[in-house]
């Protein structure tokens, strides 16, 4: 399983990339104003193999995971992400349900963060999710929801008074 490092402090755009459903459109730029952003973009993911054809010496159009327009402005992104660690970022508010897009995910690590509201119960549509960890936040009522019930490669479920393996 490939997993993908998420430094400790992330930038607002990149937890903007994360939480938007996949594919999700870009702001229109000039071609090298867009070619840069998304070399930065994958540095900041940390290189990963996936998007090794990203390139300096290519137009972001040719790249894996890169739909263009017409125009050939990039338009969409597929990014495929497996894992995602967004802990202790003190992020606040509720999980947004498009976070059931991600349907690659295997590892979702959201504890000890400040969402509120109920366990988001979208995170069921997550058939490949392998690792869900939702400890130290402020959902009510802390009830799991049924609908985790589908998730069954779900080997590893933690939140604040349990922690159950399969």
């Amino acid at each position: 399983m490939s997993k993908l490092h998420i430094p400790f402090l992330i930038t607002p755009l990149l937890c903007f990339l994360v939480l938007l459903p996949l594919p999700f459109k870009v702001i229109s730029q000039d071609a090298n104003t867009e070619k840069t952003i998304l070399l930065n973009l994958k540095q900041q993911l940390g290189n990963p193999p996936s998007i090794q054809s990203w390139n300096s010496s290519s137009l972001p159009c040719t790249w894996t995971g890169v739909t263009c327009g017409d125009d050939g402005s990039v338009t969409e992104l597929h990014l495929g992400l497996r894992y995602i660690h967004l802990g202790a970022n003190n992020f606040t508010g509720n999980i947004p349900p498009q976070i059931a897009n991600l349907t690659g995910l295997r590892t979702l690590f959201l504890f000890q963060n400040q969402f509120k509201g109920t366990f988001p119960k979208e995170i069921s549509k997550l058939s490949n999710l392998e690792e869900l960890g939702l400890a130290f936040n402020n959902f009510v009522p802390s009830s799991i929801p049924v609908e985790f019930g589908q998730l069954k490669k779900l080997r590893l479920f933690v939140d604040e008074t349990r922690e159950f393996d399969w």
